[in-house]
């Protein structure tokens, strides 16, 4: 409810939704927001995207945001969140304000794209690089080649020393999040 307030205390129109989402203990009620942004519904949870369990001090340094429940679509957030059967809600179909959709930063497939943005992360200085998929199997063959070195070759090669990658990464929403 917090979230509704100051999202229509600036205008933006957002509903509250209460429901079960399988959170760190399992299936638990919860709630969260739809938003209405440039005639368009989009699913916000601010509570799951507020952090990471057990973030490393690191992570916490470079301030690291999760994204993952921005602006997604039904197909997204239905994958951990159920709404209460009796509620009435706006389909959310798009994913053009998706954060990583808006940022270059999701693909359908694990191809050159993507190790092209991994690379461009870590050239341009930035400490973290985070990427989205739209499937499992592209997910995957990306995840295996983090877990590699992939990343930690780009990062070794760009400082011309071994420094030491940390990974996170989640099933349900295809993401990953890198740094060093």
């Amino acid at each position: 409810k917090a979230m509704q307030y100051l999202l229509q205390s600036n205008g933006i129109q957002a509903l509250y939704v209460s429901g079960t989402a399988n959170g760190s203990s399992g299936w638990d009620n919860h709630a969260w927001n739809i938003v209405r942004c440039n005639g368009q519904y989009y699913q916000v949870d601010s509570t799951f995207g507020d952090g990471y369990t057990n973030p490393d001090e690191r992570m916490a340094e470079l301030r690291i945001h999760n994204y993952a429940y921005l602006c997604i679509d039904d197909k997204a957030m239905y994958k951990n969140h159920k709404p209460t059967g009796d509620m009435m809600i706006p389909n959310c179909v798009s994913t053009e304000l998706n954060y990583y959709v808006l940022n270059n930063l999701y693909s359908d497939e694990y191809d050159d794209r993507v190790i092209t943005s991994m690379r461009e992360s870590v050239y341009s200085g930035q400490n973290v690089w985070c990427y989205q998929f739209s499937n499992y199997d592209s997910y995957a063959l990306c995840l295996d080649d983090i877990q590699n070195g992939e990343y930690g070759s780009l990062v070794s090669e760009y400082l011309n020393e071994s420094c030491q990658i940390t990974y996170i990464y989640d099933d349900e929403m295809y993401y990953i999040l890198c740094w060093y």
